[in-house]
């Protein structure tokens, strides 16, 4: 029992003697530990997969979901929508996330195909169209027009995927043509988009015929590039071909579009205005607007070769939405310092890891500095101690707890941080035994620095040594 007391009270003379110093180091591990954990998670990739990575064609191609992060607003992409010019840099921003060689992304995600009852009565004739139209909307309903007035419209089944997706879902059309790259360029906003039709519209719609769609801001034309073959499956939900649905009564809509000529309007402070009425509007809109909504749904996947390319991935990402002015997506399965800091350049990256190690390697000199200032202003203390028979051990017992304790506040920080919502990503036990785990070596590193002071201790110069 005495001893227990000697420690505590020998830990709390040491503590109080140097009070300032040591809540400093406290701070000062704080930061440097969960810059070390963000930093380790970004250059190593902390963190065990979810279940996002499958491999679905059996080659050699891994895949990882992506969508909007959850603190990006979506402020910034309907602000395209405004302008023709923004409407195309948003087109070409998701093209060039579609067309990349190395990380190229796939999307899929419902679609809303809205036919005037006039328009509806012209395609169907005399065919029925009930297994066409979407669950729940079995009767025409009303929504606001482009002018401010009001229409009834049909809702009719689809779904949107861009050319990657058809190909990586092995889908073919029986007439007509697919989606390629080829296919969904087109010259002008007026040709049309192409669109394919389930092996149900076979007897119902032709290739190449046109039809109007009443889209979000107005509308539009589309043009039946092709007719799927019958039995065609199509994703419910993501890639996984867990839960599929069959396309014969659906139409697939295409995402990625590029308009190769925009009629602009007149300059305006937000950018190309398009003239009041003109007809390329809605089309970019729509195509821009289909753009964002296949980003954010959440039911994209970004192909990467090797699994060790995933930062890179992230990389290219950033750089793409740096390029276009517009916030990167998230990639669902890279590590919490990948998404964290998916915003920033890679210089400043290198900088906050040059700052992290400047940072950290200053900690660890206050932590040696302090305490070796508390052993030289202890050594006659000490001295006396071990000329009375304490042992070497109960005297380095105190300064190990008091590292302990110094060390304490930087654990619960870590493990605050590494749980909260906003920053976890990936297996947060991973991220937190890295934490532990530095956080272990920091007061290895420390226990080491104490026994190198006082080994090989001559307790007769201790005493006969001069304050």
């Amino acid at each position: 029992m005495a001893k227990i007391k000697f420690i505590f009270e020998e830990l709390y003379r040491s503590f109080w003697g140097g009070w300032l110093k040591d809540i400093l180091l406290m701070a000062m591990f704080c930061i440097s530990l969960v810059m070390a954990v963000l930093m380790c998670s970004y250059y190593f990739d902390l963190g065990e997969r979810e279940p996002n990575e499958v491999n679905y064609d059996n080659s050699a191609w891994y895949q990882f979901g992506v969508a909007f992060a959850e603190d990006s607003s979506q402020e910034d992409y309907m602000n395209s929508l405004q302008t023709a010019s923004g409407c195309q840099n948003m087109m070409d921003y998701y093209g060039a996330l579609c067309h990349s060689r190395e990380h190229p992304i796939l999307t899929i995600c419902r679609k809303e195909i809205l036919i005037e009852e006039g328009e509806m009565e012209a395609l169907f004739g005399e065919h029925d169209f009930g297994s066409f139209l979407q669950e729940g909307m079995g009767e025409s309903h009303s929504v606001f027009d482009a002018q401010g007035g009001t229409c009834l419209v049909w809702s009719l089944k689809a779904y949107a995927a861009n050319a990657g997706a058809y190909r990586q879902l092995g889908l073919k059309a029986v007439e007509g043509e697919g989606f390629t790259e080829e296919s969904l360029s087109i010259r002008s906003a007026e040709e049309g988009i192409s669109v394919l039709a389930g092996y149900g519209y076979k007897d119902i719609l032709s290739v190449g015929q046109a039809f109007e769609v009443k889209g979000t801001y107005g509308s539009y034309r589309c043009r039946v590039a092709g007719i799927l073959e019958k039995g065609a499956q199509f994703p419910e939900s993501d890639f996984s071909g867990v839960e599929t649905v069959p396309m014969d009564s659906y139409i697939l809509f295409p995402t990625g579009v590029q308009v190769k000529e925009v009629r602009e309007g007149k300059e305006g402070s937000g950018g190309v205005q398009v003239k009041e009425g003109a007809k390329d509007m809605p089309v970019l809109q729509e195509l821009a607007w289909g753009c964002i909504q296949a980003l954010s749904s959440g039911k994209g996947i970004i192909r990467i070769g090797r699994k060790d390319r995933l930062k890179q991935a992230v990389e290219e990402v950033r750089q793409i939405g740096e390029a276009y002015g517009l916030p990167p997506i998230k990639i669902f399965g890279a590590s919490m310092g990948m998404n964290l800091f998916r915003k920033e350049s890679a210089v400043r990256i290198r900088v906050m890891m040059i700052l992290t190690i400047v940072l950290s390697c200053f900690t660890f000199y206050g932590l040696f500095v302090t305490f070796y200032d508390k052993i030289q202003s202890n050594r006659r203390v000490y001295g006396i101690y071990l000329m009375n028979g304490c042992p070497m051990g109960l005297l380095l017992l105190p300064c190990l707890m008091e590292i302990a304790v110094i060390l304490l506040p930087a654990v619960f920080a870590s493990g605050y941080v590494f749980t909260a919502d906003s920053v976890g990503g990936g297996d947060v036990r991973v991220v937190l035994g890295a934490a532990y785990g530095l956080a272990g070596a920091a007061f290895l590193v420390g226990a080491g620095f104490l026994f190198y002071l006082m080994r090989g201790v001559d307790t007769e110069r201790l005493i006969r040594q001069k304050e």
